[in-house]
């Protein structure tokens, strides 16, 4: 009886395991503002992005995690990080990645292959104690294996 339970337990695992879906993004040029206030209460109104860069999200269906993967022009090694799945949908999947003084959320819309990225951030580089958000968008190869 303990061994058909084993049975019955991989059937109900292995379509899961073997229906899973990862999805690759590769979405370049993002490009769009950042808005707020620095440090000093100057008001940020200016373009803000990534020309010539990439990111890349790879996910596999269902997963709690994805791989974050951004790369500036002229940088041979790209920083990855875990992205924690907040939302998905047969349209969207978004993803959230929290550093000490900021908060990334990253939606990628599969219908229209678009990557939206909001920034939350207190500054940016060495500069803190002011409120900024950024929001960015480019194009995405999206592939499906």
């Amino acid at each position: 009886m303990h061994r058909y339970g084993f049975v019955a337990l991989i059937l109900l695992v292995m379509p899961i395991a073997v229906g899973a879906e990862t999805i690759t993004a590769v979405c370049k040029n993002p490009a769009g503002r950042a808005l707020g206030i620095d440090s000093s209460r100057a008001a940020v109104n200016e373009p803000d992005g990534m020309l010539g860069g990439q990111i890349s999200i790879k996910w596999t269906m269902g997963e709690k995690t994805a791989q974050i993967s951004s790369e500036g022009p002229g940088v041979s090694t790209p920083v990855t990080e875990v992205a924690v799945t907040v939302h998905f949908s047969d349209e969207q999947a978004s993803f959230v990645v929290v550093n000490p003084s900021t908060v990334w959320l990253y939606s990628l819309f599969v219908r229209t292959r678009h990557l939206v990225i909001t920034r939350h951030t207190t500054g940016f580089a060495d500069s803190k104690g002011g409120a900024i958000g950024s929001v960015v968008h480019a194009a995405c190869d999206i592939r499906a294996k």
